[in-house]
């Protein structure tokens, strides 16, 4: 996610465009941004999952504003 997330912000930088990332402002991307939101929760509990015996803080931001923000707010977003 960091590696990503540090290439998005690369890519911006020099003038490139999030074409390939929905508009959070189109009622009609609703779905894949909730999806999105949906995978960032998944992967939070994968990772903390006692079966993976993760030491590591980790605090979940998404699952909290996934269901109880509209999906246009920024805790849903991918990356905050």
């Amino acid at each position: 996610m960091r590696q990503v997330l540090i290439g998005l912000e690369r890519n911006l930088q020099c003038g490139g465009t999030l074409l390939f990332f929905p508009s959070p402002y189109e009622d009609t991307n609703e779905v894949e941004w909730r999806r999105m939101g949906e995978v960032c929760q998944e992967f939070v509990k994968y990772m903390t999952s006692p079966e993976r015996a993760f030491e590591a803080v980790f605090r979940d931001h998404y699952s909290d504003a996934l269901h109880a923000s509209p999906y246009t707010h920024p805790g849903t977003w991918l990356g905050t």
